[in-house]
C-alpha cells in the first residue's frame, strides 16, 4: 500500500492548525525547513484550486518516498517546479538517491527552467 492512501484517509477530518504536522509525520526523514516548505508550497500553487490540495500532498508523500505513480502521473508542471526548487535548495542534505529519483522526474515532465522551459 502507498503511504499516500493512510495520509489521504485521515488528512480531511485533521483539524487544519495540525495538517503540517500531520503531514510532516507521513514523509520520511528530510532535512529541517524542507517539509514546511514543501507544505506552503503546494499550499500557495493550489490557492485556486484547493479540491485539489490533499491530493497533490499525498502524491507528494509518495514522491518522497520514491514511491510515485509514474502512470497516472497526476502533477502539473508546477508542482514538478516546485519539487525541483525544493531538492535545489536541499540537495546538499538530502539522500542521492532521492535526488536523482526526483529530478529524473522533473526532467521527464520538461520542470527545468522556469515556466516549463527545460
Amino acid at each position: 500500500m502507498f503511504r499516500s492512501q493512510a495520509f489521504l484517509r485521515q488528512f480531511e477530518s485533521t483539524p487544519e492548525n495540525d495538517r503540517v504536522s500531520y503531514f510532516r509525520r507521513f514523509l520520511p526523514p528530510l532535512p529541517e525547513g524542507m517539509a514546511d516548505d514543501l507544505f506552503a508550497g503546494v499550499e500557495d500553487r493550489l490557492a485556486s484550486h484547493p479540491e485539489s490540495f490533499e491530493q497533490t500532498l499525498a502524491d507528494m508523500v509518495d514522491i518522497m518516498w520514491m514511491q510515485y505513480d509514474d502512470t497516472a502521473d497526476p502533477l502539473a508542471t508546477e508542482e514538478w517546479q516546485l519539487l525541483r526548487d525544493l531538492i535545489d535548495q536541499y540537495a546538499i542534505d538530502l539522500d542521492m538517491q532521492l535526488v536523482e529519483y526526483v529530478m529524473e522526474r522533473v526532467v521527464n515532465h520538461h520542470a527545468l527552467g522556469e515556466g516549463g522551459e527545460p
